[in-house]
C-alpha cells in the first residue's frame, strides 16, 4: 500500500519486516543482552511507520521519524487504536533534521531506501551519530548508485545522466515508450507535463553517491562501517554460491558489484571496545 493511504490492520497482517533488518538487530540485541523491550529501535525516514508497527507487535521497543507529516499521519490512527502513544513513536524531524529523542537514546537504527533521497548526507549521518548510543549499530539499505535500472521511475540510466535537459529528454523518450511508473496523479497530464514533473522528482529527490564517499561521510562522524550485501546467510547455505565466494577475491570482487550496481546494506557501528557486530554474527 501506498504511504499516502492510512496504515490498515489488514496492511500490517501481510507486512514482513526485511529478513536481514530484523538479523542484524537481533545480533545487535543479542550482543547488548537485552530483552525485546529493552532495546531502543529507530526506524528513520519510516514513512507510515509500518516497520514500526510491525515491531512493536513483535515486543520491540519500536520508533519512527520521517520529514513528510502525511505519511506519519496516516500511521498514527493504527498505532492510537492499539493504545499506544502514537505522537511519540511517530515523530517529525525538525526543520534542520533533528529528531526529538535525547543523545544516544537508540541501540539500532536501520532505514529503508532513504539514503537516495538525501541532500546533505553529513547533516543526517552526523544525526544518526547524535541519537546511536555507544556500541549501538545501524543497518541502512538503499539502491546502488550504478544500479541499471533506477529504483523509483523504473527507467534505465536515468540516473546515470546529470541533472540538465539531458535527463529530461530521457525521460520524455522513456515515457513515449511507455517506460516508467505511472504515477496516478500524473495519469491526466501529457506527455511532456509527465516528464518534467518526474524530471523535478529526479533533480530534488533523488541523490545518488558512490559507496566509498558515503562511507567516507560516515566515518566523519564517528562511525565503523562495512558494506555487507554479500554476508546474506542464503549465500553461505547456496552449495555453489558458497564455493565460488571461497575463492580468494571472488568476495570481495561480489560485495563490489553488489554494492555498486544491485544494493547498498552499509552497516554503521558507534564503537565501544567490544564486539562488533559482525563479529559476533560469524
Amino acid at each position: 500500500m501506498s504511504k499516502l493511504e492510512p496504515l490498515t490492520e489488514q496492511e500490517l497482517a501481510s507486512f514482513r519486516i526485511p529478513g536481514e533488518v530484523l538479523r542484524y538487530l537481533e545480533i545487535q540485541r543479542e550482543k547488548l543482552g537485552l530483552s525485546r523491550d529493552q532495546i531502543n529501535v529507530l526506524d528513520y525516514g519510516c514513512g507510515k511507520g509500518t516497520s514500526v508497527a510491525w515491531l512493536r507487535e513483535h515486543g520491540y521497543n519500536a520508533f519512527g521519524v520521517d520529514v513528510e507529516r502525511r505519511y506519519i499521519d496516516n500511521g498514527r490512527g493504527l498505532l492510537r487504536a492499539r493504545g499506544l502513544e502514537a505522537d511519540s513513536i511517530l515523530s517529525m524531524l525538525d526543520e534542520q533534521g533533528r529528531a526529538s529523542h535525547d543523545k544516544g537514546f537508540f541501540h539500532f537504527i536501520f532505514s529503508e531506501a532513504v539514503f537516495e533521497h538525501v541532500p546533505d548526507l553529513q547533516q543526517v549521518m552526523r544525526e544518526l551519530g547524535r541519537l546511536t548510543a555507544s556500541g549501538g549499530a545501524g543497518l541502512h539499505r538503499f539502491p546502488a548508485h550504478l544500479r541499471p535500472v533506477e529504483e523509483h521511475l523504473f527507467m534505465p540510466l536515468v540516473h546515470y545522466l546529470p541533472k540538465t535537459r539531458a535527463r529530461l529528454l530521457w525521460i520524455a523518450l522513456n515515457l513515449a515508450a511507455g517506460v516508467g511508473p505511472r504515477w496516478p496523479e500524473l495519469e491526466t497530464l501529457g506527455l511532456v507535463d509527465q516528464a518534467r514533473a518526474y524530471y523535478k522528482y529526479s533533480v530534488e529527490q533523488t541523490f545518488y553517491r558512490s559507496p566509498r564517499a558515503i562511507l567516507s561521510t560516515a566515518q566523519a562522524e564517528g562511525f565503523r562501517g562495512a558494506f555487507v550485501a554479500h554476508q546474506h546467510p542464503k549465500i553461505d547455505r547456496h552449495p555453489v554460491a558458497r564455493r565460488w565466494v571461497r575463492v580468494p577475491g571472488l568476495r570481495g570482487f561480489a560485495s563490489w558489484l553488489l554494492t555498486n550496481f544491485v544494493i547498498v546494506e552499509l552497516l554503521l557501528e558507534r564503537p565501544d571496545g567490544k564486539a562488533s557486530v559482525r563479529q559476533v554474527s560469524s
